[in-house]
């Protein structure tokens, strides 16, 4: 399924989502009030629904949000009473940012999973499960998105431009590590970025660096936490624009270097 195709399904879907979410809401709430085991049942239930038709659409991040919700309400049946306050909390602020989420990306926001990252692992916390870093939850997906994105022709110029803008990208990603005016250098990676988006001629490449971009942006406007793990990732970035000046475009098996 297609970015676009995402949209559209999910505009379609959005009515009967926020009702499902609305009802998990007030299943929680009535758990809170009453303490019964039904209402928490109900609540994963519903969970469960909303997780189904996220994974149908391909909508990954969302996808595995509701997937890490579905799970603290079942470990919160499971529990004891005196152990289910944290979860309680968690769970009851991913329902409250969930709509916000998916609205967003109705208006087009990109779904990369790092995106809910900080909601994900407050929820894991609460069920006292490992929590995650940026790279290992960006860099598999980015991988998966890539292969099922095959397609278009190499373009042959690519090799003579990613030559030229990777001395952009090192100025850039310079600057921004040692956080000599951080805004600029974070532009020009985004400048660089969005060139070899719109030089890549596979659907391999233009999904990598929409992904770049989208990333180097949400850090720019502190969307997205510039943690060591974010910045590792995009510097890791160098060895793709080595790559694709090695051995070009056509050699790129849809995934990182």
């Amino acid at each position: 399924m297609t970015q676009g195709q995402d949209r559209s399904t999910l505009k379609w879907l959005r009515d009967d989502l926020n009702e499902l979410i609305q009802q998990a809401t007030l299943q929680l709430g009535e758990f809170v009030d009453k303490g019964q085991s039904a209402q928490i049942s109900e609540c994963q239930s519903l969970l469960h629904k909303i997780h189904g038709t996220l994974k149908m659409v391909q909508l990954t991040g969302a996808s595995m949000l509701t997937e890490e919700m579905e799970a603290v309400a079942l470990a919160i049946e499971e529990a004891a009473a005196a152990s289910t306050k944290d979860r309680v909390e968690a769970l009851m602020m991913a329902l409250v940012q969930l709509p916000d989420y998916l609205e967003r990306l109705e208006k087009g926001a990109p779904d990369l999973p790092f995106s809910v990252l900080s909601i994900i692992n407050d929820l894991r916390a609460s069920r006292d499960a490992g929590l995650l870093s940026e790279t290992a939850f960006f860099a598999p997906h980015l991988n998966q998105m890539l292969v099922e994105q095959t397609g278009g022709e190499p373009n042959p110029e690519i090799k003579q431009v990613t030559k030229q803008l990777r001395m952009h990208f090192h100025k850039g990603l310079l600057g921004w590590y040692r956080q000599i005016e951080p805004e600029k250098s974070l532009n020009l990676l985004r400048q660089v970025f969005n060139r070899l988006l719109k030089t890549s001629g596979t659907s391999c490449s233009k999904r990598l660096w929409e992904a770049a971009l989208a990333l180097s942006t949400g850090v720019m406007e502190e969307s997205i936490e510039a943690s060591i793990s974010v910045k590792l990732l995009i510097g890791h970035l160098d060895r793709e624009m080595k790559f694709v000046i090695d051995k070009g475009e056509a050699a790129n098996e849809c995934g990182f270097a």
